[in-house]
């Protein structure tokens, strides 16, 4: 029976596992190896690396972007739709939920990817020419406030969900 160790217990344990025999040996050096092991990827084409994601992350081309800067709906608008997040893109209603400008609301007038920003509409600073200019909100610091007409699909089951729910059906009926 191999039993789980500290990480103090696993180096104390070598010598007593020596002057035990090859048998002791052998069960102590398989005990650190299931202590060594890191918990399995989901998908072993996808790596763990923090220096790797992060550096995906930030030479993410424009189309991976846009579902990276995607941004969470109000709570009533997830329970209209029945989706937690959707894609920015300019006119939509957003709320504003960190930093200086907390709780207000405006129009996203430009999503700019390249920098991971939006800038809203009512959020404006004044320049010293005495003109305005919108200010930047980067990703995390924003909701969907309100609904637009077309709601890009939401609520709708998409083609997947849907045959999903055959297969589910015909495994009721013929079970």
């Amino acid at each position: 029976m191999i039993r789980p160790h500290g990480r103090a217990d696993v180096r104390r344990g070598w010598a007593f596992a020596r002057a035990m025999g090859s048998k002791a040996l052998r069960a102590r050096s398989l005990d650190v190896r299931l202590l060594t092991t890191r918990a399995m990827k989901y998908s072993s084409s996808v790596t763990s690396s923090r220096r790797k994601t992060r550096k995906a992350h930030f030479s993410a081309p424009s189309s991976e972007r846009r579902k990276l800067m995607s941004a969470p709906l109000a709570s009533e608008l997830k329970a209209e739709y029945g989706a937690n997040a959707v894609p920015i893109r300019v006119n939509d209603e957003v709320r504003v939920t960190r930093g200086k400008y907390k709780n207000r609301e405006g129009k996203v007038c430009q999503v700019y990817r390249k920098k991971w920003v939006i800038h809203i509409t009512n959020i404006t600073r004044d320049k010293v020419n005495g003109t305005f200019v919108t200010r930047s909100r980067r990703g995390g610091r924003w909701i969907f406030a309100t609904g637009d007409e077309s709601p890009r699909g939401l609520g709708e089951p998409s083609r997947a969900r849907a045959r999903a729910r055959m297969r589910n059906a015909r495994r009721v009926v013929d079970g």
